[in-house]
């Protein structure tokens, strides 16, 4: 597990946009009710939950996903429990399939997968105060949106309009200008565009200044 990744805290929300406004994204359809299917599937969250690195309630905390999300899930462990989602193509982490609107699918079960409890033995104090993530120069981090916003070609409102992000949705970011009040976004691999950083729920992620902004 990539811990600078842990990130997905997600309060991050689901994979890339479940339906991108202005881009002529098309977004996934999401499963209905069928056995088996090919995954990666992409599924509704019903039940806001905690992502781990392994399907165990037990193994590190690396996040959470939101009721109304929606990510791309791989499979199950052996006991059908747990389902890993996808966060990256090197990056992924386990929720109890309870949480999930698997809707009567059957998932894979992936080899090794041995599931644990899906309740902490020794569960952290409710108290216990928020980690802070930094990402490095290159990485990114996925983050929801809170308020739909324009997304410009460059870090001002004087540049192109390319677009909008829509309340709700979720996309990679890779850095900020040096005033950090816009943040970039990664709209397709490799194309990127800025917005205004208050629209974006960022929690306790810190960004990098990107050079030349």
């Amino acid at each position: 597990m990539n811990t600078r990744f842990r990130v997905i805290t997600l309060a991050v929300a689901g994979l890339m946009a479940v339906s991108a406004v202005g881009f002529g994204i098309a977004s996934p359809a999401m499963a209905q009710a069928s056995a088996p299917v090919t995954v990666p599937v992409m599924v509704g969250v019903n039940t806001t939950t905690t992502v781990y690195d392994a399907p165990s309630a037990n193994s590190d905390n690396v996040g959470q996903i939101v009721a109304g999300q929606t990510w791309y899930v791989l499979g199950t462990d052996n006991t059908g429990k747990w389902v890993q989602i996808f966060i990256t193509s090197s990056v992924s982490g386990w929720v109890p399939a309870s949480a999930l609107a698997l809707n009567g699918m059957t998932l894979p079960a992936i080899a090794g997968a041995t599931g644990g409890p899906t309740t902490a033995t020794n569960p952290v104090a409710a108290s216990a105060p928020p980690q802070h993530f930094t990402i490095a120069l290159g990485s990114s981090a996925l983050v929801g949106v809170n308020t739909t916003t324009t997304v410009y070609d460059a870090p001002n409102t004087d540049a192109d309009n390319m677009g909008q992000l829509a309340a709700g949705q979720t996309w990679f970011v890779t850095g900020q200008d040096s005033t950090g009040k816009w943040t970039s976004v990664e709209i397709t691999p490799n194309v990127f565009g800025w917005v205004a950083t208050s629209a974006l729920d960022l929690q306790n992620l810190t960004l990098p200044v990107l050079p030349g902004f």
